[in-house]
């Protein structure tokens, strides 16, 4: 009963990817990311995941993922993902991207220059321990 129920779920899964990137329905998939975030917390749940890694869409602030509370938070340089449509400008993103940042929820961050003043400034209001690469840590090439 079991597996059956198992697969029934990644079924379902499956279509609400297969619909989101049909381009023959002509109709606006928007609202499915929203649907299959929460799809995914709902298995994730049902589940019982110790340990699940989450990955905010283009967003922070405004992502359907932005609903839980994590064991930590990671926001990746600003500078990588200059070329999304969030803005043309890093203190903007940064903005969007401190967004994710939970009260008391350690942070961990490669940004740089105003990104990282912005990511910080975020951290001290919400008191979060926040660590910063190539200050606080380092990475081995």
């Amino acid at each position: 009963m079991r597996k059956k129920s198992q697969k029934r779920k990644l079924l379902t899964l499956q279509n609400i990817f297969a619909a989101r990137q049909s381009k023959k329905t002509g109709t606006d998939h928007s609202h499915s990311l929203i649907l299959t975030t929460a799809i995914a917390f709902e298995y994730f749940r049902r589940e019982k995941v110790d340990i699940a890694i989450i990955e905010t869409g283009l967003g922070g602030r405004l992502d359907s993922t932005n609903v839980i509370l994590p064991l930590l938070s990671i926001i990746t340089n600003v500078a990588m993902i200059i070329l999304t449509s969030l803005a043309p400008v890093f203190g903007n993103i940064a903005f969007e991207k401190a967004g994710i940042i939970k009260q008391g929820v350690p942070i961990i961050t490669a940004c740089e220059g105003i990104s990282e003043k912005i990511i910080e400034d975020r951290a001290k209001e919400l008191h979060c321990q926040a660590y910063t690469l190539n200050r606080d840590f380092f990475m081995k090439k």
